[in-house]
């Protein structure tokens, strides 16, 4: 399971198509746009979109906070067991 974190807060609960595999289309739908991975420390798996900064997303507080790094528009954070393209 997915939880995709916006800029104001809110948080919704996202499963992938495929049972455990997400595929690219669906990470790009969730995150408006090309997908970047969000370097963490913690055991878990963070995408963000590659053009948030150029598009002037809005800043997104509570991914900053969780992933301990500035970060702006959609974030989504992915469970362990899930792959990714």
């Amino acid at each position: 399971m997915g939880r995709l974190i916006q800029p104001d807060g809110t948080i919704t609960h996202h499963t992938p198509n495929a049972g455990r595999d997400w595929s690219l289309a669906e990470l790009q739908f969730l995150i408006d746009g090309y997908v970047e991975r969000v370097p963490t420390s913690e055991p878990i798996e963070a995408y963000c979109n590659e053009d948030g900064r150029q598009r002037r997303l809005a800043l997104n507080p509570v991914a900053a906070v969780l992933l301990q790094t500035r970060l702006v528009g959609p974030v989504l954070v992915l469970d362990t067991p899930e792959r990714v393209p």
